[in-house]
């Protein structure tokens, strides 16, 4: 019996002894708290909820979207396949003071922050990112990008904007401010406007691609002065437009052949020439104040309402 508490007791003595040590190693694997986060991020599983959507929470209504199968919970499958999230539903009570819920949102194309008093906000969970709204983000100081991420920002024009980086080998890489696109809508200069396919559309703006890799950017959108859509004939039916925001320095614009009832060039405010030719069904021109450019129509064309705003 003697000897069985001897035994008894070097067992114990060399738990408490090792402890120590297993603490130790497991203190160098979590060396942070984000690291311990990640970790805890990537042993979730797909069905662990991670937002109930209730009538009285302002946040969770922001998710509503994403809700797939409609029980009214977020889980982290769900999250996983969402690709927008606004989060500024709910008004100005709907204040964000931690994003690490982001970690488990890794397809989202589009993303609003909302209102927000954080003075630095990582996104480097979200490489597919295209479009960031930083509106309501006011006291934002940084931003941390996926690496290889450009999306298109929009700021609040009255506040100063954060400084943007890249996340790379977990050192962020400061992007020069001086670089993004001057226009109401801040943009990098890489980000992707058109991808040219080689169909009768992308023949429009061959020219524009000033580096022939088959993408118009955002810094070769402004750089263009002049962009004619009527190239393919009658077959290059444009029914979108949504590209012009882009096309900031247009002196000439040929709209093309188009279905489209009314068109907003408000954007492009230094327009001198616009041509409406194939413009038939057009019944509505918005430009910006103060731009009168010269119009060019079809004979016998019934002339759209120039507004300006």
């Amino acid at each position: 019996m003697k000897q069985y508490k001897q035994i008894l007791i070097v067992m114990i003595v060399g738990l408490f002894t090792t402890m120590p040590m297993t603490l130790s190693a497991q203190n160098n694997t979590w060396n942070s708290l984000s690291d311990w986060r990640e970790r805890k991020a990537q042993m979730a599983r797909p069905d662990s909820v991670l937002f109930y959507i209730t009538a009285t929470d302002v946040l969770a209504h922001c998710f509503e979207n994403c809700d797939v199968n409609g029980d009214r919970k977020i889980t982290v499958s769900e999250a996983a396949v969402a690709k927008v999230l606004v989060l500024d539903q709910g008004g100005r009570s709907n204040i964000i003071n931690n994003y690490d819920f982001l970690r488990y949102f890794t397809n989202l194309t589009a993303l609003s922050v909302g209102n927000t008093p954080v003075e630095s906000i990582n996104l480097r969970h979200q490489p597919k990112l295209e479009k960031l709204n930083l509106t309501n983000a006011i006291f934002l100081k940084e931003v941390i990008l996926a690496e290889g991420c450009n999306p298109e920002i929009t700021y609040n024009p009255n506040e100063k904007q954060p400084i943007i980086k890249h996340y790379s080998n977990q050192l962020p890489t400061d992007i020069d401010p001086a670089t993004l696109v001057p226009n109401s809508k801040k943009v990098n200069p890489n980000h992707k406007v058109i991808t040219l396919e080689g169909d009768i559309f992308s023949q429009c703006f061959t020219d524009i691609d000033t580096d022939h890799d088959g993408v118009i950017t955002a810094g070769e959108a402004a750089a263009a002065t002049q962009l004619i859509l009527d190239r393919g004939g009658r077959s290059n039916i444009i029914t979108n437009y949504d590209f012009l925001p882009y096309f900031t320095n247009l002196e000439t614009l040929s709209v093309g052949n188009t279905p489209a009832e009314s068109i907003d060039l408000r954007p492009l405010k230094n327009l001198k020439r616009v041509n409406f030719t194939n413009a038939i069904f057009l019944k509505e021109v918005i430009l910006p104040k103060g731009c009168n450019p010269e119009m060019f129509f079809a004979q016998d064309q019934e002339r759209p309402t120039i507004i300006h705003k």
